[in-house]
């Protein structure tokens, strides 16, 4: 595996988004999982595709998040606490997985690929 950002293996495959994240400014891990969301199209009822990438890169990257699917789609992701920090409470944090796809007249481009 590629290790890039921050030890964990690199989220990025693509050489535009790989050239993106250098010119960034801020935390270069936000910013190489934000790009690696722009690499898979997902658009509504279509999210095979960034639900498979997401699973293969938290199975090789983070081994220490237990990850599973749920009956609806939804990814579900859980990291046991910092040693000395189980006492603190748990946080929980929502985001979609797909996106709003709109197309330019003239522009082929295909939101499955």
């Amino acid at each position: 595996a590629d290790r890039g950002v921050e030890g964990t293996m690199e989220p990025l495959t693509r050489p535009y988004t790989k050239a993106l994240l250098k010119e960034l400014q801020g935390p270069k891990t936000i910013w190489a999982y934000m790009l690696m969301m722009t690499e898979v199209p997902r658009p509504s009822h279509k999210l095979d595709g960034i639900r498979k990438r997401i699973l293969e890169h938290v199975a090789v990257a983070m081994p220490q998040v237990h990850a599973k699917v749920d009956a609806a789609g939804n990814i579900l992701l859980r990291k046991k606490a910092t040693p000395g920090m189980e006492h603190l409470p748990g946080i929980c944090i929502q985001g979609h997985l797909d996106m709003v796809t709109t197309k330019v007249d003239g522009l082929e481009f295909d939101f499955e690929k």
